[in-house]
């Protein structure tokens, strides 16, 4: 049975609106605070997370992070706050992990999460929950975050709850080669708008090897809410889903935009666009989330 040891880790990311930097989660060999010789058993079948409270869930946006930035995007009349970030708060992981979570430089914090949780029996993965309404459509985003030692594939299946206690969607996910401190992003419509809430009813850590690969890129928000990026990998990399929140300026999730990329090298781009309009909040900061891994 696979063991992994819980890390505190600087990540890096820095970005700049209209003319944005970013770069990914970078490993260092620092232990958890109060956990640097603890190991945690990272292989189950099942496990049952502790139910979230509807009234912990919040709805809308979050901010981010960069010091260059007097340019302003133009999206009806907000303008972007890149530095805008949100501490995370959680009465159901230890402290250190708290500070550790507060302490990364990915867009993690730039979202108002919620609920954040760890796995039962695999603490060093992180699960946050925040909603959102997309027009007259109801959405879940979920974050999985990584805070082994080492890149992970993690495999997720259970049932997302509307505030009535029923299932409001399925959950299926294969998050392969997770980075050391990196984080996930799953945006998920559900019939009824989600309480926060997962049943899960499995998750686990298989014997499979993907290789998550250190990268840096810069993007470019246009006013007609085009999102364009480009990625530079340490190595031939594929992408994968390159995911873009829109937040406002408390960190709520305003639209969420996803990018398939499959193209394989040392480097990569795309561009996708939100119908998001100002009617439906000031959109104020951009995350962007990306976990490449090496191309085979």
């Amino acid at each position: 049975m696979k063991k992994f040891c819980v890390i505190v880790m600087a990540t890096a990311l820095t970005m700049s609106m209209l003319t944005g930097c970013v770069g990914a989660a970078g490993k260092k060999d620092n232990s958890a605070a109060g956990n640097s010789s603890a190991t945690i058993e990272a292989s189950v079948e099942a496990t049952e997370n502790a139910s979230t409270a509807s009234d912990d869930v919040a709805k809308e946006t979050s901010t981010e992070d960069e010091a260059a930035a007097t340019t302003q995007a133009q999206a009806g009349s907000a303008a972007l706050n890149l530095d805008n970030r949100v501490k995370v708060e959680s009465p159901y992981c230890p402290a250190e992990v708290v500070d550790f979570l507060n302490s990364l430089e990915t867009d993690f914090t730039k979202i108002k999460w919620g609920v954040v949780y760890p796995v039962t029996g695999m603490e060093g993965v992180i699960i946050s929950v925040t909603p959102y309404m997309k027009g007259t459509e109801s959405h879940l985003v979920i974050g999985i975050t990584n805070l082994y030692d080492q890149d992970l594939t993690i495999k997720s299946e259970g049932f997302a709850k509307d505030t009535s206690g029923n299932n409001t969607a399925d959950l299926k996910f294969e998050d392969k080669g997770v980075g050391a401190g990196n984080t996930v992003i799953h945006d998920v419509v559900c019939k009824d708008f989600p309480s926060g809430e997962i049943s899960w009813t499995n998750i686990e850590i298989p014997d499979t090897s993907a290789e998550y690969v250190l990268w840096d890129g810069t993007w470019a928000l246009g006013n007609n809410m085009e999102f364009s990026y480009e990625l530079t990998g340490e190595k031939d990399m594929v992408p994968g889903e390159v995911t873009v929140l829109l937040l406002d300026d408390q960190g709520y999730v305003l639209d969420c935009m996803t990018d398939n990329n499959t193209s394989s090298g040392k480097s990569a781009k795309g561009s996708m666009k939100s119908d998001f309009n100002n009617s439906e909040g000031n959109l104020s900061n951009v995350a962007m989330f990306v976990n490449p891994t090496a191309a085979e």
